[in-house]
């Protein structure tokens, strides 16, 4: 994965609906709130923001993401046809694409079998490896509602990948792919990974 000290860097992969462009940067607050700056935009659809470090990253709820260097934090703009009705439902269907983008990548190095649990953490050996949130970007006012349109949806994965280690407050409940299979993989192939499925499965 390339960052840039300056501003950020800006990866290609354009083949695909998903990461067709990527901003990738050295640090942000959060990649969540930088992609829903972008999507206000316009910026269309299928962009993404990640970021070697996250100072303020964000779970589901008021959850925090620890987001130490050595994780992929990556946040894609999806605009659907339609609005999502259960948002629930959609974040469970992430996860699935999810684990099976992980489990594709690391299988030839590594048997690998990730838990669904609830309906956004995947988790190794009984210990949380990747955190899903979805939220709505919503701004402007319909001609025929008073009613604040949906414009997009803004899907925050976080995989822990290198870390080698994680606080105290964290070691018996979270765990990476270095530490459960011994393996360096690329952040950027998993992002890589990641796109191909979603690029294959949403609509």
């Amino acid at each position: 994965m390339i960052f840039s000290k300056q501003n950020f860097q800006v990866l290609r992969l354009p083949s695909l609906r998903f990461g067709h462009t990527i901003y990738a940067y050295l640090e942000l607050s959060s990649t969540q709130d930088k992609a829903k700056e972008l999507s206000r935009t316009n910026a269309g659809e299928g962009i993404i923001i990640c970021a070697k470090t996250q100072t303020n990253g964000r779970g589901r709820g008021d959850k925090t993401w620890i987001s130490e260097p050595g994780g992929l934090y990556i946040s894609i703009i999806y605009c659907p046809k339609q609005p999502i009705i259960e948002v629930s439902d959609f974040t469970k269907r992430l996860a699935l694409f999810t684990k099976q983008a992980i489990e594709r990548l690391v299988m030839p190095f590594h048997p690998i079998n990730l838990e669904v649990k609830g309906i956004n953490d995947l988790y190794m050996n009984g210990k949380k490896l990747v955190g899903i949130i979805v939220e709505t970007e919503t701004y402007g006012i319909t001609k025929s509602t008073e009613f604040n349109r949906i414009n997009s949806y803004i899907i925050g994965i976080g995989v822990n990948v290198l870390q080698k280690y994680f606080p105290d407050e964290l070691k018996k409940i979270a765990t990476s792919l270095l530490i459960e299979t011994k393996y360096r993989l690329s952040r950027f192939e998993i992002l890589k990974e990641i796109c191909r499925e979603l690029s294959r499965n949403l609509y």
